[in-house]
Formats: structure tokens, C-alpha cells, sequence
């Protein structure tokens, strides 16, 4: 009599963490870094591990604000860090000897300069140069007497 009043106990859904399969043979699925979830045993479609736009890319909106800069023919922000980096003191230098400038403001307004050429360059610098990697060179150590030897 005790036994029909008893509760049945809930099933509890334990995952083998090897497999990726739950207790009863589901397939179990994951999430990605974007939030997304694919499945990561049988069935096709859905999102996918690697798929997608690659992080860094161009979208087609950024593309078609870089072109119309371009035809526009206005200038573009790497153009323009060029242009301040490439700058020279003549119009200071002019300004100076026709006393329009004192030495203090002169000095002044030629480290501002100096400042504003070093930081432009110092931003446009990684689109025009890409940085180096490093190269693990293979050298085999020879004798100094074999190096004479391969020479002759």
C-alpha cells in the first residue's frame, strides 16, 4: 500500500562529457564566442563553427563609405595624417623674421608642430607599415676549419 503513494522520482538528464551526448542520446549542441549556438553532432544547416564574416573584415557598409570618400574625392583620414606629418616650418620661419612672432611664441608653436608631425606619423605608421614577425632562423653550427674548407 505504501508504494502507490509514493512520488515517482523526476528524470534527471546527466551529459557524458566525452561524447557530447546526453543520457537518452540527444545531441548535444554548443555556443560560440558570438553567442550563437551549432550543433556539434549530425544534421545539417545551421550556424557553424568558423563560418561567418572573419573578424576585422570589411562590410559591404564600410566598403561603400570608403568608396564614396574616395570618389568624392575628399580627404581621407590616412591622406590627412600624411599631409600633418609632412608638414614643414616655412610659414613659422616666415612669420618669425617678419616680426609677426615673437622667440617664446615662435619656439612654442614650433614644438606644437614638431608634436602634431610625430603623432601623425606615429598613427599612420601600422596602414603603411605592417609590423614584423618573428623568424626563427636554422643556422647549423660549423667549425670555423669546415667554413675554411667549404671556401676553397
Amino acid at each position: 500500500m505504501q508504494d502507490k503513494n509514493k512520488v515517482p522520482a523526476k528524470k534527471v538528464i546527466v551529459k557524458n562529457k566525452t561524447s557530447g551526448k546526453t543520457e537518452n542520446n540527444q545531441i548535444s549542441s554548443k555556443k560560440t564566442a558570438g553567442g550563437r549556438s551549432y550543433i556539434t553532432k549530425g544534421g545539417n544547416g545551421g550556424a557553424r563553427k568558423g563560418s561567418g564574416r572573419k573578424k576585422g573584415s570589411a562590410t559591404k557598409k564600410t566598403r561603400e563609405i570608403a568608396n564614396a570618400f574616395a570618389e568624392d574625392g575628399e580627404l581621407l583620414p590616412l591622406t590627412y595624417m600624411l599631409q600633418v606629418m609632412r608638414t614643414t616650418d616655412e610659414d613659422l620661419k616666415k612669420q618669425f623674421d617678419a616680426g609677426d612672432l615673437d622667440i617664446s611664441e615662435y619656439m612654442v608653436k614650433l614644438e606644437t608642430n614638431q608634436r602634431r608631425r610625430d603623432n601623425a606619423a606615429e598613427k599612420a605608421a601600422p596602414y603603411i607599415h605592417p609590423k614584423l614577425t618573428s623568424v626563427t632562423a636554422d643556422i647549423n653550427q660549423r667549425s670555423h676549419e669546415v667554413w675554411l674548407n667549404l671556401m676553397e
